[in-house]
Protein backbone atom coordinates (compact mmCIF):
# COMPACT_ATOMS: atom_id res chain seq x y z
CA UNK A 1 0.00 0.00 0.00
CA UNK A 2 1.13 3.32 -1.01
CA UNK A 3 0.96 6.35 1.46
CA UNK A 4 1.37 9.98 1.84
CA UNK A 5 2.45 11.74 4.86
CA UNK A 6 1.84 15.43 4.35
CA UNK A 7 3.70 17.95 6.80
CA UNK A 8 3.06 21.80 7.45
CA UNK A 9 6.32 22.69 5.63
CA UNK A 10 6.39 24.48 2.44
CA UNK A 11 3.66 23.52 -0.77
CA UNK A 12 3.48 25.98 -3.46
CA UNK A 13 1.75 24.29 -6.16
CA UNK A 14 -1.44 22.75 -4.71
CA UNK A 15 -2.06 20.99 -8.50
CA UNK A 16 0.87 19.11 -8.18
CA UNK A 17 0.42 17.91 -4.18
CA UNK A 18 -3.02 16.95 -5.27
CA UNK A 19 -1.89 14.59 -8.21
CA UNK A 20 0.69 12.97 -5.89
CA UNK A 21 -2.20 12.55 -3.29
CA UNK A 22 -4.33 11.05 -5.94
CA UNK A 23 -1.57 8.12 -6.16
CA UNK A 24 -2.34 6.87 -2.74
CA UNK A 25 -4.37 4.51 -0.98
CA UNK A 26 -3.23 6.11 2.47
CA UNK A 27 -3.16 9.98 3.15
CA UNK A 28 -1.90 10.88 7.04
CA UNK A 29 -1.13 14.39 8.17
CA UNK A 30 1.08 15.78 10.43
CA UNK A 31 -0.58 18.06 12.17
CA UNK A 32 -1.00 21.57 10.15
CA UNK A 33 -0.55 19.45 6.48
CA UNK A 34 -4.28 18.83 7.27
CA UNK A 35 -4.45 22.29 5.21
CA UNK A 36 -2.58 21.48 2.42
CA UNK A 37 -4.99 18.60 2.21
CA UNK A 38 -8.33 20.40 2.48
CA UNK A 39 -7.26 23.06 -0.08
CA UNK A 40 -6.73 19.87 -2.75
CA UNK A 41 -10.98 19.24 -1.56
CA UNK A 42 -9.46 16.02 -0.40
CA UNK A 43 -9.53 14.67 3.64
CA UNK A 44 -6.96 13.05 5.12
CA UNK A 45 -7.83 9.32 6.64
CA UNK A 46 -5.95 10.56 9.94
CA UNK A 47 -4.22 13.71 11.37
CA UNK A 48 -1.38 13.43 13.85
CA UNK A 49 0.43 15.29 16.41
CA UNK A 50 0.03 17.80 18.77
CA UNK A 51 -2.49 20.09 16.94
CA UNK A 52 -0.21 23.64 17.66
CA UNK A 53 -0.62 24.76 13.99
CA UNK A 54 -4.37 23.57 12.89
CA UNK A 55 -6.83 25.96 13.23
CA UNK A 56 -10.12 24.86 15.48
CA UNK A 57 -12.48 25.45 12.56
CA UNK A 58 -10.28 23.30 10.55
CA UNK A 59 -10.01 20.68 13.24
CA UNK A 60 -13.98 21.23 13.51
CA UNK A 61 -14.25 20.31 9.87
CA UNK A 62 -12.15 17.33 9.62
CA UNK A 63 -13.78 15.89 13.25
CA UNK A 64 -17.42 16.03 11.31
CA UNK A 65 -15.55 14.24 8.27
CA UNK A 66 -14.61 11.40 10.01
CA UNK A 67 -11.44 12.01 10.01
CA UNK A 68 -9.59 10.00 12.38
CA UNK A 69 -7.65 12.64 14.82
CA UNK A 70 -4.32 11.49 17.14
CA UNK A 71 -3.33 13.94 19.70
CA UNK A 72 -0.27 14.01 21.06
CA UNK A 73 1.02 16.33 23.76
CA UNK A 74 3.33 19.39 22.58
CA UNK A 75 6.29 17.68 24.96
CA UNK A 76 7.45 15.15 23.32
CA UNK A 77 10.20 12.77 21.64
CA UNK A 78 9.12 12.14 18.55
CA UNK A 79 8.32 15.38 16.17
CA UNK A 80 4.74 15.13 14.20
CA UNK A 81 5.85 14.09 10.85
CA UNK A 82 8.00 10.97 12.54
CA UNK A 83 4.49 9.90 14.30
CA UNK A 84 3.06 10.01 11.12
CA UNK A 85 5.11 8.21 9.06
CA UNK A 86 4.87 5.25 12.26
CA UNK A 87 0.75 5.47 11.77
CA UNK A 88 1.88 4.33 8.00
CA UNK A 89 4.31 1.62 9.20
CA UNK A 90 1.82 0.08 11.16
CA UNK A 91 -0.96 0.45 8.41
CA UNK A 92 1.02 -1.94 6.30
CA UNK A 93 2.36 1.03 3.90
CA UNK A 94 5.18 -0.46 1.77
CA UNK A 95 5.81 2.69 0.09
CA UNK A 96 5.47 6.18 1.83
CA UNK A 97 5.79 9.87 0.09
CA UNK A 98 6.82 12.53 2.61
CA UNK A 99 4.72 15.74 1.39
CA UNK A 100 5.40 19.12 2.30
CA UNK A 101 8.57 18.41 4.71
CA UNK A 102 11.06 20.52 3.44
CA UNK A 103 10.36 24.59 4.47
CA UNK A 104 11.99 27.26 6.20
CA UNK A 105 12.82 25.07 9.66
CA UNK A 106 16.23 23.83 8.82
CA UNK A 107 16.16 21.65 11.39
CA UNK A 108 12.91 19.54 10.90
CA UNK A 109 13.78 19.76 7.26
CA UNK A 110 16.91 17.47 7.51
CA UNK A 111 15.59 15.57 9.94
CA UNK A 112 12.45 14.56 7.62
CA UNK A 113 15.85 13.84 5.38
CA UNK A 114 17.17 11.61 7.63
CA UNK A 115 13.68 9.59 8.42
CA UNK A 116 14.37 8.07 5.48
CA UNK A 117 17.10 6.26 6.87
CA UNK A 118 14.68 4.76 9.49
CA UNK A 119 12.59 3.60 6.49
CA UNK A 120 15.25 2.09 4.39
CA UNK A 121 16.06 0.07 7.61
CA UNK A 122 12.39 -1.34 7.32
CA UNK A 123 12.31 -2.20 3.65
CA UNK A 124 9.92 0.41 2.93
CA UNK A 125 10.15 2.49 -0.31
CA UNK A 126 10.53 6.37 0.64
CA UNK A 127 11.07 9.77 -0.98
CA UNK A 128 10.27 13.10 0.11
CA UNK A 129 9.16 14.69 -3.14
CA UNK A 130 8.42 18.97 -3.57
CA UNK A 131 7.76 20.79 -6.69
CA UNK A 132 11.80 20.83 -7.70
CA UNK A 133 13.05 17.85 -5.97
CA UNK A 134 12.68 13.92 -4.89
CA UNK A 135 14.84 12.97 -2.38
CA UNK A 136 15.60 9.59 -1.80
CA UNK A 137 18.44 7.32 0.67
CA UNK A 138 19.71 4.19 0.02
CA UNK A 139 22.13 1.24 1.37
CA UNK A 140 22.30 -1.04 -1.83
CA UNK A 141 21.05 0.38 -4.99
CA UNK A 142 17.84 2.95 -6.84
CA UNK A 143 16.93 2.84 -10.06
CA UNK A 144 15.11 6.11 -11.09
CA UNK A 145 13.06 7.59 -14.01
CA UNK A 146 13.43 11.27 -15.43
CA UNK A 147 14.54 13.31 -18.07
CA UNK A 148 17.54 13.79 -20.19
CA UNK A 149 19.39 16.85 -17.97
CA UNK A 150 17.72 16.44 -15.03
CA UNK A 151 20.27 16.92 -12.01
CA UNK A 152 21.23 14.17 -9.62
CA UNK A 153 23.42 14.47 -6.91
CA UNK A 154 24.80 11.49 -4.59
CA UNK A 155 25.86 13.23 -0.72
CA UNK A 156 26.90 10.48 1.65
CA UNK A 157 25.27 10.43 4.95
CA UNK A 158 26.94 7.93 6.91
CA UNK A 159 30.31 8.57 6.78
CA UNK A 160 32.31 7.57 3.18
CA UNK A 161 29.80 5.06 1.01
CA UNK A 162 31.79 2.91 -0.66
CA UNK A 163 31.64 1.03 -3.87
CA UNK A 164 29.84 3.64 -5.78
CA UNK A 165 28.30 2.64 -9.27
CA UNK A 166 26.37 4.31 -11.94
CA UNK A 167 24.57 3.99 -14.94
CA UNK A 168 23.05 6.71 -17.32
CA UNK A 169 25.01 9.51 -15.78
CA UNK A 170 27.06 12.34 -17.44
CA UNK A 171 30.01 11.57 -14.65
CA UNK A 172 29.78 7.84 -14.25
CA UNK A 173 31.58 5.84 -11.46
CA UNK A 174 32.46 3.07 -11.01
CA UNK A 175 33.44 1.63 -7.63
CA UNK A 176 34.07 4.91 -6.09
CA UNK A 177 34.46 6.13 -2.67
CA UNK A 178 32.23 9.66 -1.88
CA UNK A 179 34.01 10.60 1.32
CA UNK A 180 31.41 12.27 4.21
CA UNK A 181 31.87 16.25 3.60
CA UNK A 182 32.81 16.23 0.22
CA UNK A 183 31.12 17.55 -2.49
CA UNK A 184 32.21 15.50 -5.07
CA UNK A 185 28.87 13.91 -5.86
CA UNK A 186 26.86 17.03 -6.41
CA UNK A 187 25.26 18.40 -9.90
CA UNK A 188 25.73 14.95 -11.98
CA UNK A 189 23.33 15.33 -14.95
CA UNK A 190 20.99 12.18 -16.47
CA UNK A 191 22.17 10.56 -20.05
CA UNK A 192 19.22 8.69 -20.84
CA UNK A 193 15.62 8.52 -19.21
CA UNK A 194 16.40 6.03 -16.49
CA UNK A 195 19.52 5.89 -14.16
CA UNK A 196 21.21 3.45 -11.36
CA UNK A 197 23.14 4.13 -8.68
CA UNK A 198 24.85 1.03 -6.81
CA UNK A 199 27.17 1.38 -3.18
CA UNK A 200 28.47 -1.37 -1.69
CA UNK A 201 28.15 0.09 1.91
CA UNK A 202 26.69 3.22 3.63
CA UNK A 203 23.87 5.32 3.16
CA UNK A 204 24.01 7.51 0.33
CA UNK A 205 21.60 10.59 -0.16
CA UNK A 206 20.09 10.85 -3.80
CA UNK A 207 18.90 13.96 -5.08
CA UNK A 208 16.72 14.08 -8.43
CA UNK A 209 16.30 18.11 -9.34
CA UNK A 210 14.87 19.87 -12.29
CA UNK A 211 15.32 23.64 -12.67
Amino acid sequence: MKAAVVSHGTVKDISHLKALLNECQLLVCADGGAQYVLNCGMFPDAVIGDLDSIDENILKKLVNNNVEIIKYPKEKDFTDTELAIDYCINKDADEIMLLGSIGDRMDHTLANILLLVKLVGQNIKACIINEKNRIYITDSSLSLKGNVGDILSLIPVSGDVQGVRTNGLQYELSGATLSFGSSIGISNVFMDEEISVTIDSGYLLIIKSND
